[in-house]
């Protein structure tokens, strides 16, 4: 297939049309064996892989590694409300930085963390970085698997600094094997040498794992990935990524047994399309391919940790249900959970009582 290139003198000039490319990377959590690693259509030509190889811009699919930081804080939880609003920030040497929502002209107001990392809220994420700095997210990243440099700058919570399909699947699996992390192993036996065996070290706490692993949850549930909202009959996880100007496209997901990680663009950086996000290029590709690597495997749960907490909280607050009202459970950190009680339907604040007007 060809395309013109542009208009010359003599008529038009062609050039090959090479088409989007895509990659796919799937491993086990636990042995950290590649179960399955496609890097590329007609892998033939050039002979690039680019699972491995191809450093691209991961965009919200990074901001997993900013959530988890914020939450091992214990300063923020999935309850704690932030508001969505458009940001300025004025930052040394730079020009004012003004990050947009995805859907520019809709703003929520104060959101709970675990839906603004559902609808993957720009202005939120924004906010997080800007108070727990770029410098412990990026630590974050780097012990979870992340091997390639990151930029500790602020707009490190979009995603702006690049990455491999590998290492970032990789560094999702950490938190389906409860925080711990291992080198991929692509290359199992060599002769009658003994079987190669990934040792895992602890990255994060298995609670934290725990808890940015339910709220990943939700992005499949009622969030941006809601079109894989049971397709595999099972729980998982897994988080959307788009970058400007839709130039990649991602889904990075998994269950407590298997990781996999979608990435979809042009090799030149072109774009893909104005549609074509995370959710709608990448999503289905996931989809296919987790259900082709779990058809043999066992139906698995999350397995919460001693450290984490269950509470039942108001939806508009965050703070803790009364009785009888209407509420949601939410997962905390131990020690982290709210203290104060919201307003039963009907109550009355006594704080402002007899004050409206």
């Amino acid at each position: 297939r060809v395309r013109v290139a542009q208009s010359g003198r003599e008529g038009p000039i062609l050039a090959l049309e090479s088409g989007p490319q895509g990659a796919v990377f799937v491993l086990d959590p636990e042995t950290r064996y590649v179960l399955a690693m496609v890097g590329g259509a007609g892998y033939g030509r050039g002979q690039f892989n680019r699972a491995t190889r191809a450093k691209r811009q991961p965009g919200s699919s990074f901001k997993p590694f900013l959530y988890a930081t914020a939450f091992e804080t214990r300063r923020y939880t999935p309850a704690s409300l932030v508001n969505d609003a458009p940001q300025v920030y004025d930052l040394p040497g730079m020009a004012p930085w003004k990050p947009q929502n995805a859907e520019k002209h809709e703003y929520l107001g104060p959101v709970r963390l675990r839906l603004a990392l559902a609808r993957s809220l720009n202005t939120v994420a924004s906010q997080l970085i800007y108070d727990i700095k770029p410098d412990p997210v990026r630590q974050t990243a780097q012990a979870m698997g992340i091997e390639s440099q990151l930029e500790s700058n602020y707009a490190l919570a979009l995603g702006s600094s690049v990455v491999s399909l590998q290492e970032l699947t990789n560094a999702y699996a950490t938190f389906a094997a409860r925080g711990r992390t291992g080198q991929p192993l692509m290359l199992l036996q060599v002769g009658d040498d003994p079987p190669a065996h990934a040792e895992l070290s602890q990255a994060i706490s298995a609670e934290l794992a725990y808890q940015v692993s339910h709220v990943l949850q939700s992005v499949i549930e009622e969030g941006t990935a809601s079109a894989a909202r049971g397709k595999l009959h099972r729980p998982a996880a897994g988080k959307t990524g788009t970058t400007n100007s839709q130039k990649d496209a991602w889904f990075l997901g998994y269950t407590p047994n298997v990781a996999a990680g979608v990435w979809v663009g042009f090799d030149d950086l072109r774009v893909l399309g104005d549609r074509e996000q995370g959710a709608r290029a990448a999503l289905p590709i996931w989809i296919d391919t987790m259900q082709a690597a779990l058809r043999t495997r066992p139906v698995q749960n999350f397995i919460q940790p001693a450290g984490v907490a269950i509470e039942r909280i108001d939806p508009q607050t965050g703070k803790l249900a009364a009785p009888d009202a209407p509420a949601i459970e939410e997962v905390f950190l131990v020690g982290t959970q709210p203290t104060e009680r919201a307003l039963a339907p009907g109550e009355k604040d006594p704080n402002t009582f007899g004050m409206e007007p």
